[in-house]
Formats: C-alpha cells, structure tokens, sequence
C-alpha cells in the first residue's frame, strides 16, 4: 500500500491508470491489438474528488471524447 499523500494529483492518476491498464491487457492481450494497438487504454484527462455529488461525475464522464 502506497502513502498517495506523498504524490501530486496527477502523479496519483498516473500510477492508477497504468496499473488498470497493465492488469486489463494481462486478462485480454487481445484487446491491446485489437482496440488499441497504438494508443494507449485511458483518456489523458483525469478527474480526482470526492464521490459526494454523483452527477457531476456523470457529467465529467460524459463530456469525455468517447463518452455517451
């Protein structure tokens, strides 16, 4: 377990997001080249705060690129 007090917010981001991805592409190697041979799993966008309004979350989701 890792103090995340001691990394900024994009820092923190970062670590989260590559260690998804690396686990994602471990369970379905066939997805990296398939969807995504040349790029990467993530956004680069990141959004860190606290879970209380739900529907700012939502919102954020969905003004993404690939969002609904």
């Amino acid at each position: 377990m890792a103090d995340i007090c001691l990394y900024s917010k994009d820092e923190v981001a970062k670590l989260l997001k590559g260690y998804t991805a690396k686990k994602f592409f471990e369970y379905f190697p066939e997805a990296k080249k398939k969807y995504f041979w040349g790029s990467g799993l993530w956004n680069p966008s990141y959004c860190i705060g606290s879970p209380k309004n739900f529907e700012n979350t939502v919102n954020y989701i969905r003004r993404q690129k690939y969002g609904s």
